[in-house]
């Protein structure tokens, strides 16, 4: 099973998916199912949290453009003269 480390990163949580997947692979081959299936178990959730993970940094970086499309926002003389 995975090791409880808290992953921080996007990079760190495709590395851990990389290892477990290797460890499925292996524990498969050497007849371990059981290991097999946790190891594909944890290759699921850090899937599921590498998705919102991103989702999380997209909505971070978007546009606040709640300021330019106010429609009763006027501006200002200064620029027009």
């Amino acid at each position: 099973m995975a090791s409880k480390f808290r992953l921080s990163t996007s990079e760190e949580i495709e590395i851990a998916i990389k290892w477990e997947v290797v460890r499925a692979e292996y524990f498969r081959t050497m007849g371990d199912t059981k290991k097999s299936d946790e190891s594909l178990r944890a290759v699921n959730e850090l899937k599921w949290r590498l998705r919102s993970e991103d989702s999380k940094i997209s909505s971070d970086q978007s546009p606040e453009t709640g300021d330019l499309t106010d429609s009763t926002t006027k501006p200002s003389e200064a620029v027009f003269a």
